[in-house]
């Protein structure tokens, strides 16, 4: 497909986390800001890369590798010295104990950080498969290392990545795939599952990626190399712990043509719509809150108003759904939907502090209700008066119970349910306290309970008495 730039994973990913997002990446140039947790997946990646790559007749030592991971440190997005030492003494952690749970069983894989090119019914899509391991019986194992949260069995299954290595290494390579996997680096565990079904590629395709990796890279496999991938793994890197699964049905691989074939035209047709207030996108405001290109976007030029320090240079991006630039000076921002989208933002922002505001002041009117009831507990009073203001005070017996349903059953064979309508603690106790009640019925749902006495604060302003001083001339006057 003409006019598209190649697609891969993490592309794919952020279309369909927000397409104008993708569209201040990928088509205006935008960078991203750097993150930590990319620097330290990166610096471990390179650093299985030179364990299982380097090109001697003995796999590296210990040291070696640790050495490899101290020049090749990346220290980009850490936000203080503090926060890079305690990560880099993490990865070294991590680098050890893989160093130790797989230097017994070393063979040299079949590919280190496989790239790959291939089309999908007509549409360029590129990768990098972290590990391909050969199995005896010729069949490939692909493996994909993760430095983040541990994955749960359930998503290795399903996950679309798995299944578009799976093809390419299918198609690229030429050999089946027996197994993938994802390998957790935290604790040293794969997590392995069979190749994807038909179905499941195919289903892939049918839908916008959400996280197609593996399955990418199983079709990639297949499609470039020309052997069938037999496992897909994701190896999380901080917990040391790969997952793997048996290789991607057919289903699978043509669900996974089929997404990158809907968002290839998606991007050609120039839908960039941002998710920004979509109800139907949940989720979308913690997107929105970290994303890099805010200033670049549509739908938040409000917030960033021409000439400020935070604005984006050059052209504006204008309100609309496709997310198009707009010359400067095309459109006033006093009048329209640019100055109705900038009153909401402050009135946003004043509802914010009014709710902020009012839950602080219940917080504080029930800390002080609680001193209040204790010093007139201890004074014996029942009110409290004050220059403005009377609280008084009353006390309530209320009955907590846990086993709800046999109280319900007690009270419909005692004919009083109707009594209650809600189970709630003052309709009970008040039940309970009247005489409308048989005493063995009494009996029966009291030692069902627990007896609470509550105290109960209620307040009015004193009104000013009218006063004949008020009618009458100050001193001194006539």
């Amino acid at each position: 497909m003409t006019g598209v730039r190649p697609l891969s994973h993490s592309s794919m990913s952020m279309y369909a986390e927000c397409p104008q997002k993708y569209k201040l990446k990928y088509v205006d140039g935008h960078r991203e800001k750097p993150k930590y947790f990319f620097s330290f997946g990166n610096s471990l990646h390179k650093s299985l890369e030179y364990f299982y790559g380097a090109q001697m007749l003995v796999p590296p030592g210990l040291e070696d590798v640790l050495k490899y991971y101290q020049d090749h440190w990346l220290g980009a997005g850490y936000k203080d010295a503090r926060q890079e030492t305690e990560y880099f003494a993490e990865g070294r952690k991590i680098l050890t104990g893989f160093y130790h749970k797989h230097i017994g069983e070393f063979k040299r894989p079949f590919y280190v950080e496989y790239n790959f090119d291939l089309k999908i019914e007509g549409v360029a899509v590129t990768g990098k498969v972290d590990r391909i391991d050969q199995l005896d019986d010729g069949s490939l194992a692909v493996i994909d290392y993760k430095t983040g949260k541990p994955i749960p069995q359930e998503r290795v299954q399903v996950d679309p990545q798995l299944t578009l290595y799976q093809l390419a290494c299918e198609e690229t390579l030429g050999k089946p795939v027996k197994s993938l996997t994802f390998y957790n680096l935290q604790n040293l565990t794969p997590l392995t599952v069979e190749p994807r079904s038909g179905a499941q590629v195919a289903e892939l395709k049918e839908r916008v990626v959400v996280d197609p990796q593996l399955t990418l890279y199983q079709l990639a496999c297949e499609e470039t190399l020309g052997k069938p991938v037999k496992s897909l793994t994701f190896y999380n890197l901080q917990n040391l712990t790969p997952l793997t699964v048996e290789p991607r049905s057919g289903a699978q691989v043509a669900e996974l043509k089929e997404r990158v074939v809907a968002v290839a035209g998606f991007i050609a047709g120039g839908r960039f719509e941002p998710i920004a207030g979509k109800q139907e996108r949940p989720g979308w405001e913690k997107i929105c809150r970290w994303c890099d290109f805010k200033s670049f976007c549509p739908a938040y030029t409000h917030l960033f108003p021409e000439g400020s320090a935070d604005a984006a240079p050059g052209p504006r991006p204008r309100a609309g759904g496709t997310g198009r630039m707009e010359p400067q000076g095309g459109v006033s921002s006093e009048t329209g939907p640019a100055a109705s989208a900038q009153k909401l933002s402050a009135l946003a922002d004043r509802y914010g502090q009014l709710k902020d505001e009012l839950l602080q002041m219940e917080k504080e009117a029930e800390s002080l209700g609680g001193e209040i009831a204790a010093l007139m507990s201890e004074l014996g009073l029942e009110r409290a008066l004050g220059q403005d203001y009377e609280v008084s005070r009353e006390s309530q017996t209320l009955w907590n119970f846990k086993d709800r349903e046999r109280v319900r059953e007690i009270l419909k064979s005692a004919w009083l349910y109707d009594k209650v309508l809600v189970e709630s603690r003052a309709a009970l106790a008040k039940l309970l306290g009247g005489h409308g009640i048989p005493p063995n019925v009494r009996e029966r749902l009291q030692a069902l309970g627990e007896k609470v006495e509550q105290i109960k604060l209620s307040h009015r302003r004193i009104q000013p008495e009218a006063s004949a001083a008020q009618d009458s001339p100050e001193p001194g006057g006539t």
